[in-house]
């Protein structure tokens, strides 16, 4: 099932409709729909539009070496040694033949001379901006290249010992902003690695962010009535516009659980993780957990906090590490991930006792 976005999916088509000169980044908090959000909209396109969709969720992408193989999709039945030659051909097929491949398609010849060479980096983009411009100038195509959960490149490095990720920023400002020869989408849920990427100079200007949030009470319910939720206001003072906690509920009632039964084990494994949390920085650091802990509790009372790097960022990075906060760098705000960490967090705080032990308990 899939919730009708109309205005997010209006705004990543006129994006695409406009020639390449920005890096778009997609952000919001966890279980949001983003990933089958782009899906749709990639789904939608038509000639001469043609996507290529890489996802790292799950994937082995600790080295650059392990990056390659994600990202290109390698054709071992090509005897092609020219890489133009090797695109002339593919584009012979058309964009219905790209639109079959995942990633980015290569001959296995020259993917295993990029693997030989030293600087395996600069071959990458120079072989990732040559296909692009092929498809653009031969056959007047209009490419969209997707990264899903790009963050999972954090600390990678490339051959020189440089982070993979400059390399890759550099990339996209170089065929957005600078040659216009390809949109480029950066899908993330982790709101740390979006605060950065807000700071990094070399994308300032150079890059824009589309926020896919939870649905807001009204498409909310109209999303209920899909699900054929009864109760409507005690789900949502329960999941509020959280997608993913709605197939979750709804899997429960289709397996027999009542709809209280439902929720209240949701709740009871949000609050249960809070509490795991809670005794490992207990254990970790006194006065750290105090801190998170006071924190965290103001953010459920009031909902939302404008966020200060200097006096919260240690705390807020660890929360949205933990997926209980939600940092959102463009509003400036910190909140937490969706209606049901809020009600756990208030259940926690109506029942917690001060961090601080008794010293007999520390021996």
């Amino acid at each position: 099932m899939f919730y009708n976005r109309e205005d997010e999916q209006k705004e990543l088509l006129a994006i695409v409709n406009m020639e390449p000169a920005l890096v778009y980044f997609v952000y919001g908090p966890i279980n949001s729909g983003k990933t089958n959000l782009i899906t749709k909209v990639l789904q939608s396109l038509s000639e001469p539009v043609v996507p290529f969709y890489v996802n790292l969720r799950g994937r082995n992408v600790s080295s650059s070496e392990n990056f390659l193989n994600v990202l290109f999709s390698v054709d071992r039945k090509s005897r092609f040694e020219s890489a133009q030659d090797y695109l002339k051909e593919l584009l012979k097929g058309g964009a219905d033949m790209l639109k079959q491949t995942t990633g980015i398609p290569i001959p296995a010849r020259i993917f295993d001379l990029l693997f030989q060479t030293k600087d395996k980096g600069e071959d990458v983009f120079h072989y990732l901006e040559m296909f692009f411009t092929t498809l653009v100038e031969g056959k007047q195509l209009k490419p969209v290249f997707v990264l899903d959960e790009l963050q999972m490149l954090k600390g990678v490095v490339n051959s020189r010992g440089n982070l993979l990720l400059d390399n890759l920023f550099n990339f996209f400002v170089r065929i957005t902003k600078e040659t216009h020869l390809c949109h480029c989408f950066v899908i993330s849920s982790d709101s740390v690695f979006i605060q950065q990427v807000y700071g990094h100079a070399r994308l300032k200007g150079r890059s824009d962010y589309v926020l896919v949030d939870d649905l807001d009470k009204a498409r909310a319910f109209d999303m209920y009535e899909k699900f054929r939720f009864k109760e409507q206001e005690r789900v949502w003072s329960y999941l509020g516009g959280k997608i993913g906690d709605m197939f979750l509920l709804h899997s429960k009632l289709q397996r027999g659980y009542s709809l209280i039964e439902s929720l209240e084990t949701m709740l009871r494994y949000e609050v249960d993780s809070l509490k795991l949390i809670k005794a490992r920085l207990l254990e970790q650091d006194e006065q750290k957990c105090s801190r998170m802990m006071e924190l965290l509790f103001q953010v459920g009372r009031e909902g939302a906090l404008q966020f200060d790097p200097e006096s919260m960022r240690h705390a807020v990075y660890a929360w949205v590490d933990e997926n209980v906060l939600f940092l959102d760098p463009i509003m400036g705000v910190v909140r937490t991930q969706g209606q049901l960490a809020q009600r756990a967090i208030h259940e926690l705080q109506m029942t917690s006792q001060p961090v601080t032990r008794h010293k007999d308990e520390k021996k």
